[in-house]
């Protein structure tokens, strides 16, 4: 049979012999890394941290390329930012090796963003760069093939039981605190115990270029996302991922009858893969 892969903005056809959906998804799951590499979106060490904001929007991981890999940015690199006009270059970024030899597998790739907690990763053929890998054509490359694949885990028994609240009124300065504090990339905003919205970096870093340093100062509902997709919590978890994709979102909480079961994240939905077909 042939099977699907996102190559870039095209489609192209990849031809897979299979016996079972088990044999299928391991199958896919060998394919060569190379195979969904499109072009490398990356900043410069000369750049200002509020350039640099535009391609940690969509990945939450800046790559640093000059020529040669240089190194990367989180969005937690503007935590504690004195000026967003200060350049890369001046940043104690990470200098941490987040690549893939072109020849790995998708398997191999997705563990290593799993390992290092990264979405992106650069591709690599003789030490030269060719292109990057996201998380998310990972995914879509299991989701066209789903109807080969059998049973999908779902997505109740795949999620972040991790749970913090932050109290309408309180700062983003505040709320940054907390999300370092307990280790979350996403806080629920509650007002007499009702959620009444969602504060991740995405939102963050999306602010960041109109606010600048003032950013902490602002009340955490003023950048808050109030509406965000219901998620039925039995849903398989790649139509789960296929919502987080179309909505532009790295996080969802999944609430039933205003009870919270828990927080939808595609790092878990990659767990979750992996954990369940043996890789």
């Amino acid at each position: 049979m042939f099977i699907i892969i996102k190559h870039g903005i095209n489609y192209v056809t990849y031809a897979v012999n299979l016996a079972t959906p088990e044999s299928t998804l391991k199958r896919i799951l060998k394919i060569k890394i190379k195979e969904l590499s499109k072009d490398l979106e990356s900043i410069k060490d000369d750049f200002t941290m509020i350039e640099a904001t535009g391609s940690l929007a969509n990945s939450e991981i800046a790559f640093i390329v000059e020529n040669n890999y240089k190194g990367y940015l989180r969005i937690e690199d503007f935590f504690n930012l004195d000026s967003p006009q200060k350049k890369v270059v001046d940043i104690q970024y990470k200098k941490e090796k987040m690549t893939i030899d072109s020849n790995k597998s998708i398997s191999e790739a997705l563990k290593i963003m799993l390992n290092k907690h990264t979405k992106s990763l650069c591709i690599t053929e003789k030490e030269s760069i060719i292109g990057m890998v996201n998380l998310e054509d990972i995914l879509q490359t299991l989701r066209l093939s789903k109807q080969n694949l059998g049973f999908i885990p779902s997505s109740r028994n795949n999620l972040d039981k991790r749970i913090i609240k932050i109290k309408k009124g309180k700062s983003v300065g505040d709320g940054i605190e907390l999300m370092k504090e307990k280790n979350v990339k996403i806080l629920l905003v509650y007002e007499e115990e009702k959620i009444i919205g969602i504060f991740t970096l995405h939102e963050f870093i999306n602010a960041y270029k109109q606010y600048s340093a003032k950013i902490f100062d602002q009340n955490i509902e003023t950048l808050m996302l109030s509406n965000f997709p219901k998620i039925d919590p039995d849903i398989d978890i790649l139509e789960a991922k296929e919502i987080l994709l179309e909505k532009d979102m790295n996080y969802i909480p999944v609430i039933i009858h205003d009870e919270i079961l828990g927080i939808l994240n595609i790092e878990k939905i990659s767990e979750a893969l992996l954990s369940f077909f043996g890789e």
